[in-house]
């Protein structure tokens, strides 16, 4: 009980926090913000689940399967997040990627003692 807890300042990525490799952990990320926007939508669209599949391209079973989270071969084929982003924007939701480099992402000014 006198242990002290040590507090470790996350990477801004839970998924690279809890030990996925880089590359899936921002694939996971992306996708993980694309469905929280998608789940928005269809809550606060006054639209049935079918109504909203209708709007996104994919059946309501599909649809209600992507928000429990659940993955088939349907979305896991050779682009899922390609998949999602298009039923995202085929819902009308405004999708943007922004790139920029690990100095970018981290604020440090190359030159300032932490390259």
């Amino acid at each position: 009980m006198g242990e002290k807890l040590k507090i470790v300042r996350g990477s801004g990525n839970v998924f690279l926090d809890i030990g996925f490799s880089p590359d899936e952990a921002q694939n996971l990320r992306l996708r993980s913000e694309l469905m929280s926007k998608i789940e928005h939508f269809v809550r606060s669209s006054g639209l049935t689940q079918k109504e909203c599949a209708v709007r996104m391209g994919v059946t309501q079973p599909r649809l209600s399967d992507l928000l429990k989270g659940i993955r088939s071969t349907d979305i896991n084929c050779k682009a899922p997040l390609q998949k999602i982003a298009f039923a995202a924007q085929s819902a009308y939701l405004r999708t943007t990627v922004l790139i920029a480099s690990a100095l970018d992402a981290r604020r440090i000014v190359p030159g300032d003692g932490e390259a």
